[in-house]
């Protein structure tokens, strides 16, 4: 019974020696772009089934304590942000190493001793990457705004009538919300008061 509860407990600690990132936490762990201040960090971005079966696990037990090992599964929705701000394709393994605020790409055979050693000893062999940085809001609402107006020319193009709903169903819409906020607002008692002399 005691051989298999500490075997239990050694996967587990195997298993939580990866760190899972995405788009709400790869900035603020990795500092990827702002400084690095939380070291170094080799991470392995994958769709949900990576073609290589290496077990990251033991890269990350192997590193630990000197560099960060981590992953991405850009095949989730809360990773598509991740997934095209380093321009990943879903199909193939990426990995990247970000050190001394730069990053360093992975070309070798995947296997055990080259990430290691990639990692540890040979990654300036290859060229010092900039590191994209993370989209700003202004990037997010030009890109919906860019994306909105293909999409609605789409529509336009293929269904004439549907694309001239959508414009005046959006206009009308404008308009009453429009309405509904001039009337609550002007509707509302002059907060200021004249004080009896």
């Amino acid at each position: 019974f005691v051989i298999i509860c500490l075997f239990f407990i050694n996967s587990n600690q195997l298993e939580n020696s990866v760190i899972r990132l995405d788009d709400s936490n790869f900035e603020h762990l990795t500092q990827a772009s702002t400084g690095m201040t939380t070291g170094p960090w080799l991470v392995r971005f994958f769709a949900s089934n990576p073609k290589h079966k290496l077990d990251w696990n033991k890269i990350a037990e192997q590193l630990k304590g000197t560099i960060n090992v981590a992953e991405v599964d850009i095949s989730l929705s809360k990773s598509n942000g991740l997934k095209e701000r380093f321009h990943l394709d879903s199909e193939s393994t990426t990995i990247y190493y970000f050190r001394d605020r730069g990053m360093y790409s992975y070309n070798e055979k995947v296997e055990f001793e080259s990430i290691i050693k990639f990692a540890t000893e040979t990654y300036n062999n290859q060229k010092k990457l900039d590191v994209p940085s993370a989209p700003t809001l202004m990037d997010v609402v030009s890109k919906l705004l860019t994306q909105t107006k293909t999409d609605l020319e789409d529509i336009y193009a293929l269904r004439k009538v549907a694309g001239f709903l959508c414009i005046l169903l959006g206009f009308l819409v404008g308009i009453i919300l429009h309405l509904i906020f001039s009337i609550f607002l002007s509707s509302k008692p002059n907060a200021v008061h004249k004080k009896d002399d």
